[in-house]
C-alpha cells in the first residue's frame, strides 16, 4: 500500500510538473525519486537533462531571472556573479546517479539492508562503478551492454550482506 501510494504520487507529480516538456529545474528532485521508485525510463530522460540544463534554468518557471553566464567546462555555473558558482544541479543529479546504480536500502520497513545493483539504470548505457553503501559496504560492479559483469563486495563492519539477485 505505502509503494503504490509513492509510486501514484510520484506520477501526478511528474505529470504536473513535466507533462510534455523535457525541462527538469535544478532543485528537483524527481530524478532521485525516479531512481529510487525503479522507473529506468523516467532517469534516462530525467538525469541527463538535468546535468546539462540550460544555464538559465534553474528554478519552477522558465527563465524566472536573468542568467549572466552560461555552463562552464566544469559543469557548473556563474548564476549570481563571479564569486556564486551554481551546482546544486550537480548534487541532485548526483544522488540520482548513485541510486540508479546501486541501492542499500530494507526491503521493508526497518527491515535489513539489501543491495540492489543496477536497481533502475537503462541497460543500454554501459556503467562501472566503486561505491561505498549504506550499511559499510563497498561494491564493485560493471554493466556492458545490458550484462552485469562479476561483482566484488567489501564488507568494512563485518556482518552479512544480502544481495538482489541482478542476474
Amino acid at each position: 500500500d505505502l509503494f503504490t501510494l509513492g509510486e501514484n504520487t510520484f506520477l501526478e507529480a511528474y505529470e504536473l510538473v513535466h507533462g510534455d516538456n523535457d525541462r527538469v529545474s535544478a532543485l528537483s528532485r524527481m530524478p532521485l525519486k525516479a531512481a529510487l521508485l525503479g522507473h529506468t525510463d523516467k532517469v534516462r530522460e530525467l538525469l541527463p537533462a538535468q546535468m546539462f540544463l540550460p544555464a538559465y534554468d534553474f528554478c519552477y518557471t522558465e527563465r524566472s531571472f536573468s542568467s549572466n553566464g552560461e555552463i562552464l567546462a566544469n559543469r557548473l555555473t556563474v548564476r549570481e556573479g563571479q564569486g556564486a558558482t551554481g551546482a546544486q544541479r550537480l548534487g541532485n543529479a548526483s544522488a540520482a546517479l548513485y541510486l540508479a546504480l546501486v541501492q542499500s536500502v530494507p526491503s521493508s520497513p526497518a527491515g535489513p539492508l539489501t543491495l540492489r545493483l543496477f536497481p533502475s539504470w537503462p541497460t543500454e548505457w554501459d556503467a562501472e562503478f566503486c561505491l561505498l553503501c549504506r550499511g559499510g559496504y563497498v561494491v564493485s560492479c560493471a554493466m556492458t551492454g545490458g550484462e552485469i559483469g562479476p561483482v566484488t563486495i567489501e564488507i568494512r563492519h563485518g556482518g552479512s550482506c544480502r544481495v538482489r539477485n541482478p542476474w
